[in-house]
């Protein structure tokens, strides 16, 4: 199945948190995901792998805040 056309529609903003050390998300995957949506913002954690917000959930949090705030 093909989900890049309803990546592509999505019209609100959003965050894409990756895990620097991520064996889920490739880092091409998620250049691309930022490339095919206006509305994407990209933030990388280092140190963390694929579940950031249970390996590094100080920066989740900071992260998800200013996201929400903005």
């Amino acid at each position: 199945m093909d989900l890049w056309p309803l990546w592509s529609a999505i019209a609100c903003p959003t965050l894409i948190v990756r895990g620097a050390e991520s064996d889920v998300l490739a880092p091409e995957t998620a250049k691309r995901m930022l490339a095919t949506n206006p509305h994407a913002r990209l933030v990388e954690v280092p140190g963390a792998g694929h579940t950031v917000p249970g390996e590094q959930p100080a920066a989740f949090q900071r992260l998800l805040t200013e996201f929400l705030g903005a």
